[in-house]
């Protein structure tokens, strides 16, 4: 099986889920704002449903935990990413 690589974070580690999270939440409230249409009410069975408001939770606390960058210093960020043979700093 290929092995995935990729730069800080890939989109399968937590640091993904993260930015797929926001991904996610910027597309649907970019169709808000423009088309005044909300895709996950839409595919979900409307905003008051169950699994929609767990996906906006979800979404919501990924933003939240997204702050956290903000008070990362850009080195920090990028050495924490570096390869386990010691390539990456």
């Amino acid at each position: 099986m290929a092995e995935r690589s990729g730069c800080n974070g890939s989109f399968f580690s937590a640091a993904g889920d993260r930015r797929r999270d926001l991904i996610i939440g910027g597309l649907n409230w970019g169709s808000v704002g423009l088309f005044q249409f909300d895709l996950i009410a839409f595919l979900f069975g409307g905003q008051a449903a169950m699994i929609s408001r767990v996906l906006y939770t979800i979404v919501g606390a990924a933003g939240l935990w997204s702050i956290s960058m903000l008070f990362t210093p850009r080195e920090a960020a990028h050495t924490a990413g570096a390869h386990a043979d010691g390539a990456g700093a």
